[in-house]
């Protein structure tokens, strides 16, 4: 069983604070690699990009080499002020955080973004149950594709559904059984993606709880191992209390 806040999310939260990163790498043939998945967040005044450590490790990016864009869809990168990973957490869990450099952001680039507030999940516990739903989405590299003779980045969301299994062997970590994985070859990217609890109502209504985030799985086992929601709180909490991402107010235009 897992502990997750008790407000909720919506669906459309979901879908749009996912992002896609890729990593630049100006001095090779192929400047473009497609990273993995972040969600975009806001707590406690803070705008940060959350995604697994070994995305980045993957790539070889750092501050000057990641880039998270605006959107799917989008040709902007958003202004990165730093990264903090697990060799500054306290937690030495798999989670890196992105900071976005507020100060930077132009109007128009606010409004193509929708971080999810954090601080409004409230932080009472709720259990999920074996064999609760849990839904997530990511972008696989199976779906994205970067054509460099036009200078044009695709990405394709990708929304899948899965069962909870229970406590995973990995550190902080549970697993899920993903119900149908047909429409994609392989889930290699969707690590980063965050996981929703379902909760289905009486009034035939669907609540989405955050439950954390992916950071490994297969097509091939059908398993997923995804971070509980707690320790993402308790690292950005030790980054604030260190002050080493900006706790102002959040400055939105």
């Amino acid at each position: 069983m897992i502990q997750t806040p008790l407000r909720t999310m919506t669906m459309g939260d979901f879908f749009r604070c996912t992002l896609p990163l890729i990593s630049e790498h100006p001095q090779q043939e192929y400047t473009y690699s497609f990273g993995g998945t972040s969600f975009l967040v806001t707590y406690r005044g803070a705008l940060c990009a959350i995604t697994a450590q070994h995305v980045l490790d993957n790539v070889h990016a750092d501050l000057q080499r990641l880039r998270v864009l605006s959107g799917p869809g989008g040709d902007e990168f958003l202004p990165l002020k730093g990264i903090s990973t697990s060799n500054t957490l306290e937690s030495h869990a798999d989670i890196a955080i992105i900071e976005i450099d507020q100060m930077q952001l132009s109007q128009d680039t606010w409004n193509k973004l929708y971080p999810v507030n954090l601080d409004e999940l409230n932080r009472t516990n709720r259990f999920i149950k074996d064999t609760s739903t849990l839904c997530l989405r990511g972008y696989p590299m199976c779906l994205s594709e970067i054509d460099y003779s036009r200078s044009v980045m695709k990405f394709c969301g990708y929304y899948t559904e899965s069962r909870y299994k229970g406590f995973s062997t990995a550190k902080h970590c549970h697993e899920l059984d993903f119900v149908d994985l047909s429409n994609v070859d392989s889930i290699n990217g969707m690590s980063g993606s965050p996981v929703l609890h379902v909760i289905k109502t009486g009034s035939r209504s669907l609540l989405y709880d955050f439950a954390g985030m992916l950071i490994m799985g297969t097509k091939e086992s059908c398993i997923g191992h995804f971070i509980d929601s707690s320790v993402i709180y308790a690292a950005l909490d030790y980054l604030m209390f260190n002050q080493q991402i900006d706790g102002a107010a959040y400055r939105r235009p």
